[in-house]
């Protein structure tokens, strides 16, 4: 029969057999498990003291001793006191998954859950690969559960465009379709963009040179944007982009409007249809992109007390954006009947 090992079993023993000894050691997130079977059983024994011993978030054996600079400690608060160390170390007895059978992972409740400390400036993931918490960190080798990897970019949802109309109404936003046909009518004019993300953003990646603008005139020339000053925000959990031009983009012009470099907090590129093609036409109430007699008739068909927010038509016929269809909306029509931007080719960018 074998002789089974009746001596002390030692999780780490430092015995240095040269004159020059290493001073240079960091022990953490370790679990010591349980050694069965023997007996005066040691989690660490160093025979000297390192200069530069850095040990934390551990999880040791409640059976086990120390020993530090050749004195034993028999308990973890004897071991902190001597080595400095392990302020955040514990004693308990962790239980992995089946480790009869090899499986050294660890469940949720385990009491290596949450007793590591931050070890992401050493390694960010497992023994598996899984991606490590620098806020609840796990002692041991295993995250358990850890999430998967966000590999999925995000992507555009929705535009919008927005304005705040007065009485109580507030802001109305008109869905920007991607077919370009979208004309923004209201006196704000294209002044504020809404875009919806599939997930949240980092902030850091959506600032005013991830927005890219072109236009062109009725005359299908560039216009000037030198003085527009482009603002960024996000919203409703980083999932809302705000988009705001300061002042509004010029009247009785057709834009591109695109957005690129931004990205999630896992840093995955935003992928897909990233912009859209609008005009500013203020007066055209009808969104046929011509402002003529038609746009007087529907503001006079929409005339009322307050707008209703959820009726585009209402919205659109608020040209003035104060709440109410009436003779200041038909006002606002008539100095641009004829604008035409039918036949305004689609901006480009490069």
């Amino acid at each position: 029969p074998m002789n089974q090992w009746t001596g002390p079993c030692y999780g780490i023993y430092i015995a240095p057999t040269r004159a020059v000894k290493q001073q240079n050691f960091v022990i953490k997130n370790n679990i010591f498990n349980k050694m069965h079977g023997v007996s005066n059983n040691y989690n660490i024994e160093i025979t000297y003291a390192p200069t530069n011993w850095v040990a934390n978030g551990n999880v040791y054996d409640a059976d086990g001793a120390w020993t530090w600079n050749g004195v034993k400690h028999v308990t973890l608060a004897s071991w902190q006191a001597a080595s400095s160390q392990d302020a955040a170390s514990s004693v308990a007895d962790p239980c992995f998954i089946d480790a009869a059978n090899g499986d050294l992972h660890i469940g949720l409740g385990d009491p290596a859950v949450g007793a590591g400390v931050d070890i992401t400036a050493i390694t960010t993931s497992d023994i598996d690969g899984d991606p490590r918490s620098a806020i609840t960190p796990v002692a041991g080798a295993d995250v358990p559960n850890a999430p998967l990897p966000d590999n999925t970019p995000p992507t555009i949802q929705a535009w919008s465009s927005a304005a705040d109309h007065s009485r109580g109404i507030g802001e109305v936003l008109l869905t920007i379709a991607d077919d370009g046909l979208f004309c923004e009518a209201r006196a704000t004019g294209l002044s504020k963009l809404i875009v919806q993300f599939s997930e949240a953003l980092d902030p850091l990646s959506f600032t005013p040179a991830a927005i890219a603008v072109a236009g062109l005139d009725a005359n299908n020339l560039a216009v000037a944007l030198g003085g527009v000053t482009i603002g960024t925000s996000l919203q409703n959990g980083d999932t809302e982009g705000v988009i705001t031009f300061t002042p509004a983009l010029p009247n009785y012009a057709r834009y591109l409007v695109r957005i690129s470099g931004a990205t999630d907090v896992a840093t995955n590129a935003l992928t897909g249809d990233n912009d859209r093609i609008m005009t500013g036409l203020i007066g055209d109430a009808s969104g046929d992109l011509y402002v003529n007699v038609t746009d007087l008739s529907d503001v006079r068909s929409a005339r009322t007390g307050l707008i209703n927010p959820g009726s585009t038509d209402e919205v659109r016929a608020d040209i003035s954006i104060d709440g109410r269809v009436n003779v200041i909306d038909l006002s606002r029509v008539r100095p641009r009947r004829l604008n035409d931007a039918r036949s305004i080719s689609d901006p480009v960018i490069p």
